[in-house]
């Protein structure tokens, strides 16, 4: 007989959030979750409090421990048939206005708050981990870092998105079909983002996909300078003096001949570089590593993408 899946209570919750402390808390954890699984618990659903099982897991240890706790535990819950892709922040017993994980991101609109798939994953690309020195310095940890990027791939990996496919976050509006946008990197090939900047493909290829994930793969091969013009941005993103007004014109041109191979299923944006704008030190202590991730090059998107239309 099958047992009705039911959310975590209050005194579930606080099972589930075992001290990391005690030498068998990783076996601890992984009995409480089996026992929730047995009692007929839904590990996917927002509990009494409105946060999924992964994001309690998440939010405590990040505010009391390591995310490296958050890792593994968040992987287990993952084995046991969590699925990711859920919004809390829509729940009928939780207010999108106030939604569980608040602390750092603050109020979501009710646009966003609508159109996100993956509260969790929402959460964490808003909120990239601080530490803090002996001096209360914030800076960012590297083995932190680490954690926070394993943790969205394994989410990303289990089909977690962060909007719907179809929704412009920037404009607050579903489009008719799957949104792309051009945007070249300085440290790897990725030129084509999802609507969560989630690198999808090349200057040779393009990945789009379906609500349910389909994948279907564009070849972009014939699209004559795209490559070219790729190349010219990861040479001389960081001479101010290169002649950027020309280098954008012909990505404009590049970005309509990107859209006349693409399915009518997608939506292609092109960001306005017509101006260089430095991107200064953010405020806060950055390692090299976590600098060169977090891509802070000297030239910077203005204002809003343009949609692409032929």
């Amino acid at each position: 007989m099958e047992v009705n899946k039911k959310r975590l209570t209050a005194d579930q919750e606080d099972e589930l959030l075992v001290d990391d402390r005690d030498s068998d808390s990783k076996e601890v954890f992984r009995q409480v979750v089996d026992k929730l699984v047995a009692e007929g618990v839904d590990l996917s659903l927002p509990g009494e409090h409105g946060a999924t099982p992964m994001e309690l897991v998440y939010e405590w240890s990040n505010d009391f421990y390591d995310l490296s706790v958050a890792r593994d535990r968040i992987k287990y819950l993952l084995s046991k048939g969590a699925d990711p892709d859920v919004n809390s922040y829509t729940a009928d017993y939780s207010c999108f206005k106030e939604p569980p994980l608040v602390r750092g991101l603050g109020k979501v609109s009710e646009p966003d708050a609508q159109n996100i798939r993956s509260s969790l994953l929402h959460y964490m690309r808003n909120n990239v981990p601080v530490d803090y020195d002996d001096e209360s310095m914030p800076y960012y940890n590297e083995e932190t870092i680490d954690a926070w990027w394993d943790i969205i791939y394994m989410l990303t990996d289990a089909g977690a998105r962060v909007w719907h496919l179809c929704y412009a976050p920037w404009d607050q509006v579903r489009m008719p079909g799957y949104v792309v946008r051009i945007f070249p990197q300085q440290g790897d090939d990725a030129l084509f983002q999802d609507n969560a900047t989630r690198g999808i493909g090349t200057d040779e290829f393009l990945t789009i996909e379906d609500e349910k994930g389909n994948e279907t793969k564009v070849d972009l091969s014939g699209v004559t300078g795209l490559k070219a013009w790729h190349d010219e941005y990861r040479a001389n993103c960081r001479d101010l003096n290169h002649d950027w007004q020309a280098w954008n014109e012909r990505g404009w041109n590049l970005a309509k001949d990107v859209a006349a191979v693409l399915p009518p299923s997608v939506c292609l944006y092109y960001p306005d570089f017509s101006e260089k704008v430095v991107v200064d030190n953010p405020g806060v202590v950055i390692d090299d590593i976590a600098y060169r991730r977090l891509e802070m090059t000297k030239l910077a998107c203005k204002g809003k993408p343009i949609r692409v239309q032929i």
